[in-house]
């Protein structure tokens, strides 16, 4: 099964830092046959990544399950008629607007909250429990 995480962009931050060691552990423990980090924009990026990684564009080409951190990356995503699974994970982007949250239970797409303030929020806005609370993308089981 094919993994793939898309991230707004690969410059230095907490999250990429986490996205990075989710995504080695993932490639080192053989859970996944293949792992890609999707972006949209490209920045420095001082870690060490053992996974393809490759510009939104090339989704098109992408099967299998896709996180994805930000709303703008999931309407994106949704876009894509491939065989993608998409998992949004709500907590990395400041809290968007409740419609824009909306959108994503009206495309049935999973739900996995950063903590469980993010939890409580998301259950509280749109009446929908996410399938998981994953702090920092210790996401290796859930998934």
């Amino acid at each position: 099964m094919n993994l793939g995480i898309y991230t707004t962009t690969l410059a230095d931050s907490e999250q990429l830092e986490k996205v990075s060691q989710y995504l080695n552990n993932s490639v080192d423990s053989n859970k996944w046959s293949d792992v890609s980090l999707f972006y949209n924009d490209i920045g420095f990026n001082p870690f060490q990544i053992k996974c393809g990684m490759f510009n939104s564009t090339d989704l098109w080409n992408f099967k299998g399950k896709l996180i994805v951190s930000s709303l703008e990356c999931v309407v994106k995503a949704s876009n894509i008629v491939n065989n993608i699974e998409i998992y949004y994970y709500y907590g990395w982007e400041k809290r968007p607007a409740v419609l824009d949250t909306l959108f994503v239970l009206n495309n049935k797409i999973k739900i996995l909250c950063r903590n469980d303030d993010d939890a409580s929020f998301i259950y509280r806005t749109t009446g929908q429990k996410p399938i998981a609370v994953a702090d920092n993308y210790q996401l290796i089981e859930i998934i």
